[in-house]
């Protein structure tokens, strides 16, 4: 009897704290944030169609380049890279609107597993800056965007 007296109320009072604590991260940052944490997943797992979900088809950057172009970016460091490790940093994150919103990020990109900022000295590893200009639909898609190489001391501000 205390059995079932139990479960009928922890079950719901663990479904109110559940839903409760996703509320906090229904945030228009929040689902940014969680865009870029599977950008980062999907660019470590090699999964072109997944990460390609997260850029706009109506991408255009100051370069001219699409996002066909972008899909042949990201395909030839698949190939050229058979592991891809990351560690990411966003130095900047502004929403404009809810659907709007600027982002740079500084990545670092190696062969094998980076621990923290302090050992991007002792690896061979690209570091890069991107500005991301993101909009959202039904979800947050990169629709422009600029980078060029960063430095190690970069991570480290």
């Amino acid at each position: 009897m205390w059995k079932r007296l139990a479960e009928r109320l922890l079950i719901p009072a663990v479904s109110v704290l559940l839903l409760a604590g996703c509320g906090d991260d229904d945030t228009p940052e929040s689902r940014l944030r969680q865009s870029i944490d599977l950008i980062q997943q999907y660019a470590e797992e090699r999964n072109l169609g997944d990460l390609m979900g997260f850029v706009s088809t109506d991408y255009q950057d100051v370069q001219g380049r699409s996002w066909k172009d972008i899909r042949a970016l990201a395909q030839l460091q698949f190939i050229r890279n058979p592991k891809i490790h990351t560690l990411k940093r966003i130095n900047l994150l502004r929403l404009d609107d809810d659907n709007h919103a600027s982002v740079r990020i500084l990545v670092a990109v190696a062969g094998r597993p980076i621990d923290n900022a302090s050992a991007l000295s002792g690896l061979r590893a690209d570091l890069i800056r991107f500005d991301l200009e993101f909009q959202y639909s039904d979800r947050w898609q990169i629709v422009g965007a600029m980078w060029r190489r960063a430095q190690a001391s970069e991570f480290l501000n």
